[in-house]
């Protein structure tokens, strides 16, 4: 595996964490309803806030936490996967600026 390819399952694993776990904490909910809105395991949900060993994420996972957050599910992937993503996901019940805003200050930090 190319040293480039390791580093973006690893910005890619962060961002997903961080915003996972943002979005469950902005929505009162424990992992344990996440993972019963979301229909997917409790461990597994675990696994992807915690981000620290980068994995393949399936499409499906990603499917199902943007549905569970009512989120277009393309604007969430790209948000996830695309390193110079446009922040901007227009959604009514969220402040996509502050996850914006706070998602980049994150990434630096990892950087740093």
């Amino acid at each position: 595996m190319k040293n480039t390819e390791i580093d973006d399952k690893a910005l890619i694993s962060s961002r997903l964490a961080y915003i996972i776990r943002y979005l469950r904490i902005k929505n009162n909910w424990t992992q344990e309803v996440l993972a019963e809105i979301s229909n997917i395991d409790y461990k597994h949900i675990q696994r992807l806030e915690n981000g620290n060993k980068p994995k393949d994420i399936r499409l499906s996972t990603l499917i199902k936490l943007s549905k569970a957050f009512n989120i277009d599910t393309a604007k969430f992937t790209n948000f996830i996967l695309l390193k110079d993503a446009e922040y901007d996901l227009e959604e009514t019940d969220f402040s996509w600026g502050k996850i914006a805003e706070n998602t980049v200050e994150y990434e630096s930090q990892l950087i740093d």
